[in-house]
């Protein structure tokens, strides 16, 4: 089976899709498949990427050099913000079986299957067309491997520990604001605050801690995943961490940093397990960010909100993918071998 994921990822965009797309090739892994791995990005992804089997690769200019990698038998998933809808009907000409990740009906994709993991995206008005499958829910959100299997977090009485996340850039400089903040009204609370690999206020962070504060750098997956578990609450931007948040049942005060947040802030407020803080240039952030603190200071409240993203993210989602895609290569095989 010849995989090829593309995405992107540059320090001014984001890593949100790098990290769902680097779960994907995870599970594909897992199940004896290494996929080949391209990604339009700088390099800070190539960073992120590790041992994986990747290229880094402009595929939305270079598109001669990306076909080569492809032959009628591929499957191709593509997470992009970026591609046009010329390219996606090029990649659906190419190869027998595409795969979209979509956020915000961003498109109208040709026919293939269309993968939106967003919480409460079933109910979006995707328009029904023939050889269009859709694959809906938080259920198939991609997840990365330490994900896979949590232990069951405690819901401590009080809250003793607050994790304050931005993302891979905190492209809106908000950590040191809700350092301040936190500082403030919560010191005697430990403070573990993720600075990311793309940060560029570093410095402004370090100043911004007090006695209480841990900075961990660049944080792997395992490492987030223990940070998670281990904090009562979470401060975080509204991006895919909310998904690895919702996993561990760690209770999130979340702030939007990206228009294209805005379906996850939707859908997790619905949902009720995220308490929204507002955007990152309000006017009222500091004020929102402490009265959602009180709320979450009720121990039952945090209970409820933990059981509820345990509840929709139980961290199989790119294996449900990647078995979608084996039965589907198996129920055609056997057609073209009638």
């Amino acid at each position: 089976m010849n995989v090829i994921i593309l995405t992107e990822g540059f320090n001014n965009t984001g890593f949100g899709h790098l990290t769902r797309c680097t779960a994907i090739y995870q599970a594909f892994e897992a199940n004896g498949i290494i996929p080949k791995l391209i990604v339009n990005g700088d390099k800070n992804a190539e960073s992120i990427l590790g041992n994986l089997n990747f290229a880094i690769l402009n595929w939305l200019h270079n598109t001669s050099l990306l076909f080569d990698h492809l032959n009628k038998q591929s499957i191709v998933v593509i997470d992009s913000y970026l591609a046009d809808l010329k390219l996606y009907n090029e990649l659906t000409l190419k190869v027998k079986n595409c795969v979209f990740i979509d956020d915000n009906l961003r498109l109208p994709y040709p026919s293939g299957i269309l993968l939106n993991g967003t919480v409460g995206s079933e109910s979006f008005e995707y328009p029904e067309r023939d050889k269009r499958e859709y694959l809906l829910g938080s259920k198939y959100i991609p997840l990365r491997t330490d994900f896979w299997h949590v232990p069951e977090k405690t819901i401590n009485n009080n809250v003793a520990q607050i994790l304050i996340t931005a993302g891979g850039q905190d492209i809106r400089n908000i950590t040191p604001e809700i350092q301040k903040v936190v500082n403030e009204k919560y010191p005697n609370v430990v403070k573990n605050v993720v600075v990311g690999t793309a940060f560029s206020n570093k410095d402004e962070i370090v100043k911004s801690k007090d006695e209480n504060t841990s900075l961990y750098f660049q944080p792997d997956s395992e490492q987030m995943k223990s940070l998670m578990l281990k904090s009562d609450i979470a401060i975080s931007a509204a991006g895919q961490t909310l998904y690895e948040l919702a996993r561990t049942g760690t209770p999130t005060i979340a702030i939007g940093v990206i228009e294209n947040q805005l379906n996850n802030i939707k859908g997790w407020e619905k949902a009720g397990f995220i308490n929204y803080a507002g955007w990152w240039n309000s006017a009222e952030l500091s004020e929102n960010i402490l009265k959602e603190m009180e709320k979450l200071e009720q121990h039952e409240v945090r209970n409820s909100k933990s059981q509820i993203g345990i509840s929709l993210v139980d961290g199989k989602g790119a294996f449900r993918l990647v078995e979608y895609l084996k039965e589907k290569l198996e129920h055609e095989n056997t057609i073209s071998n009638q």
